[in-house]
């Protein structure tokens, strides 16, 4: 059975500790998704908003 990892992950500008703007080349999301991919294999898939917001 082949395992699918699909996840949403926003990237881009965000507002990180200490009230800083910066720009994440990937969001949480993604990282926590590529750690389980390492952990259990399969395929990832992130899902993307047809408008940015």
């Amino acid at each position: 059975m082949k395992t699918l990892i699909a996840f949403f992950s926003m990237k881009g500008q965000t507002i990180a500790p200490g009230m800083k703007i910066v720009d994440l080349e990937k969001g949480h999301s993604a990282v926590v998704a590529e750690t389980i991919q390492a952990a259990v294999g399969g395929d990832l898939f992130e899902m993307e908003t047809v408008k940015t917001y």
